[in-house]
């Protein structure tokens, strides 16, 4: 009997659960797609999670290190202004503010209070945009209060209040509130220059430099030291020294408009007259409005014999600033040597106003650091500046003075009187 071949058994069916009989299996390649798209969509947004994190924790450091424009490169993929986080909305705020983007910032505050940032910082935060934008109010000594406490924010405080209190001519409060700074952040020139800028104003010389070389020790390429440094050294009648601090400063900043008038001053004391006059050309050149480049190329012409083209410049300067006594004392020395007596009386009875209305200013000065928050003394002060033709200092002596009291009668009759917004 012939073999046949035996018939091998089939592999039993799958068994088919509840859920994979519930679909037909036509459909089953698509729920397979459907069920792909979703874990994809969920490890997307998963990983999109962890990048936003991430973003978040770099602004944060990037902030605690005094780097806002970084910080804000992190922060603007996140929408500050517009986020449901608070602390993205905040740190937003800050950064945006310390980049003086004013509407950014205000915008990204009240996103901030809107998503339950803390009501207290929130109030600093807006204390600060207020003092930033030319509108302290009562805020400054909310801000100042704050300096008493362990506040983490305490040196981006300073940072905002020395610059408003030197505006005010606060000196003694921004004298201490640099220190402070100082203290708190003994790396950052930006504390140390501006500790000198106060030292300086209060015509503390030896402390003004011994801020500005420290600012240079912790950051020698700091262009604002370098530059005062540079001229501190021309006062000194020390210009080689001074040229060499001007090199490197025009290969940090070859734009900066103050280069050329220091170095036409050196090069005038090195003896090198006409490189100097070229210089000083230069620098009225560039920036035509510069009182102290006119007066100083005035200067030079006047010493080397040349009255008519000094008395042009002296003109000049006088009409950028008609209280500069310097321009006016040089300006009658020009007309003398010109023959022009009457005109060089005119001008020295000028000057003689102008040097007692500099000491009524200094008595009222003196007034404002005994009592800072007492407006009268800033309405004298003004008062004097826009009578010597000074419109843009007086006005901000006015609006120092109506910062304190909004309702101060002088010094909105002073406003009226010069038409001043």
């Amino acid at each position: 009997m012939a073999n046949t071949p035996q018939q091998s058994n089939p592999m039993p069916p799958a068994a088919e659960g509840p859920l994979t009989r519930a679909i037909p299996a036509r459909r089953r390649p698509w729920v397979a797609l459907a069920a792909i798209g979703v874990i994809g969509f969920m490890a997307w947004w998963s990983g999109g999670m962890i990048l936003n994190m991430w973003r978040l924790e770099k602004a944060r450091s990037l902030l605690a290190e005094n780097q806002p424009e970084q910080a804000w490169s992190y922060l603007a993929p996140l929408n500050p202004s517009r986020t449901g986080s608070g602390e993205v909305a905040f740190l937003g705020a800050q950064s945006a503010r310390r980049l003086k983007q004013i509407t950014m910032a205000k915008a990204c505050l009240e996103n901030a209070a809107k998503n339950g940032w803390p009501a207290e910082a929130i109030s600093l935060e807006g204390a600060l945009l207020d003092l930033q934008s030319g509108n302290p109010g009562n805020g400054m000594e909310k801000l100042i209060d704050s300096l008493q406490g362990e506040y983490p924010e305490r040196p981006r405080v300073l940072e905002a209040l020395v610059p408003a209190l030197f505006r005010q001519f606060d000196l003694d409060r921004a004298q201490y509130c640099a220190t402070l700074w100082t203290e708190l952040e003994p790396t950052n020139p930006r504390a140390w220059v501006w500790l000198g800028r106060v030292e300086e104003k209060l015509l503390n010389r030896p402390p003004a430099e011994a801020a500005f070389q420290k600012a240079l020790e912790v950051a020698p390429e700091d262009t604002e030291a370098l530059a005062w440094m540079a001229r501190q050294l021309q006062r000194r009648r020390q210009p080689a020294e001074a040229m060499a601090l001007l090199d490197r400063l025009k290969k940090l900043d070859p734009t900066r408009e103050d280069i050329s008038l220091i170095e036409g001053k050196c090069l005038q004391d090195l003896g090198r007259e006409d490189e100097a006059r070229a210089r000083l050309r230069e620098s009225v050149k560039r920036n035509p409005m510069a009182g102290d480049a006119w007066l100083e190329l005035g200067r030079l012409d006047l010493n080397t014999n040349h009255p008519e083209l000094a008395e042009a410049s002296f003109a000049q300067a006088l009409r950028l600033n008609p209280a500069d006594r310097e321009a006016l004392f040089s300006m009658a020395q020009a007309l003398e040597r010109q023959g022009k007596k009457t005109d060089a009386e005119k001008i020295r009875t000028r000057q003689m106003q102008v040097e007692k209305d500099l000491k009524s200013t200094r008595d009222a000065a003196q007034k404002i650091r005994e009592n800072p928050k007492d407006p009268a003394p800033r309405v004298e002060i003004a008062g004097l500046m826009l009578q010597n033709g000074l419109i843009q200092e007086g006005g901000r002596w006015l609006q120092s003075a109506l910062d304190i009291d909004p309702n101060h009668q002088g010094a909105r009759n002073l406003m009226n009187q010069f038409s001043l917004k």
